[in-house]
């Protein structure tokens, strides 16, 4: 069984047990391939400034959003494959658990 570092599952989860950073999360994922402006997700997610730009940067931090600078915008993305590559490791760590058997899993 190839280990699976506790690191990055702790950090997956805290990333985003935060139901602001997950409100965050849930908006770039309905802008797959746009993304959003940073003044639009500000707008769109309506926190005060400081709280949104902390939040914005744990998921960047962590890898679930990602920035780019396009003239004189920064466009964010939700980087969906960090969140999918760490889930399915979670996922496997529990099948070796139970010994193959997805049942459990999915009740």
């Amino acid at each position: 069984m190839t280990a699976i570092p506790d690191e990055n599952h702790a950090r997956t989860f805290n990333a985003l047990a935060h139901q602001r950073r997950m409100k965050i999360f849930r908006i770039l994922l309905e802008y797959p391939d746009s993304g959003m402006r940073f003044t639009q997700l500000e707008a769109r997610v309506g926190m005060r400034r400081s709280s949104f730009i902390h939040h914005l940067c744990v998921l960047e931090r962590d890898g679930f959003v990602s920035r780019k600078r396009i003239g004189p915008n920064t466009i964010y993305r939700a980087h969906l494959a960090a969140f999918a590559s760490n889930m399915s490791d979670v996922l496997r760590l529990i099948e070796n658990r139970l010994g193959g058997d997805r049942t459990d899993i999915a009740a």
